[in-house]
């Protein structure tokens, strides 16, 4: 499972939100 891609697009998304 893509979980590696999954967690490094929610830290993306975290730090694009942030």
């Amino acid at each position: 499972p893509p979980s590696s891609a999954f967690v490094r697009k929610l830290l993306l998304d975290s730090t694009a939100y942030h």
